[in-house]
């Protein structure tokens, strides 16, 4: 099977620098613009179903990709944003209102800094992994689009490259609208996924 992950089209809060996480806005015409390019890439592929994270700038994007193949869409809140709690909506300006140190913290604490009510990036690395897996093990044979976000798909990538959640900020995260082509196959329980184009497979399995 192959799964294709796509990153959200750009929004107003892209554009302003806003922390989107589990709020954000609606794609802006240059978002919606780039979905119709995702779109066309896509076209071509037979595609059985889209997953989506439940926020409104993924599942705009998600509609768009969708024209060409009239599939199901369906939404899924473990593929959803990062958790930044009270940062939501905040530019870096607001935040260090709020958080004056948070350089210090972040360089102290590394992926278990927290946001004040929201998600370290720990955390995002396991759900990322395990509902990845989670559809792996239930599309086996299908082909399947997951639109989701920045964070996510950062971490997901990492893990796909070999890397330790650890050694997640080494990596660049997406582009709004970058799509990812990852193959995946089924070991006894165990997920396999590789990048396509490379020749490693990584377990799904902790």
């Amino acid at each position: 099977m192959v799964i294709f992950v796509l990153r959200h089209g750009e929004t107003k809060w892209n554009v302003e620098k806003r922390i989107q996480g589990k709020r954000g806005s609606h794609l802006n015409k240059r978002g919606r613009q780039q979905a119709k390019h995702a779109a066309k890439s896509l076209r071509k592929y037979a595609v059985d179903l889209i997953i989506a994270s439940p926020t409104v700038r993924t599942m705009q994007t998600a509609r768009i990709i969708n024209e060409p193949h009239q599939v199901p869409i369906i939404k899924d809140a473990g593929f959803m944003e990062r958790d930044q709690g009270v940062l939501e909506g905040l530019t870096a300006r607001g935040i260090l209102k709020i958080i004056p140190d948070i350089a210090h913290q972040q360089k102290k604490l590394g992926i278990d800094w927290r946001p004040p009510k929201g998600e370290t990036f720990r955390e995002v690395h396991a759900r990322a992994v395990k509902n990845f897996s989670r559809i792996a093990k239930a599309h086996v044979g299908e082909n399947v689009i997951v639109v989701s976000h920045g964070a996510f798909i950062r971490t997901l990538a990492h893990h796909l490259h070999g890397g330790t959640p650890e050694t997640v900020f080494d990596r660049k995260a997406p582009d709004n609208a970058e799509l990812f082509e990852v193959e995946c196959k089924l070991r006894g329980k165990n997920v396999l996924c590789r990048l396509v184009g490379r020749r490693r497979w990584i377990s799904l399995e902790f």
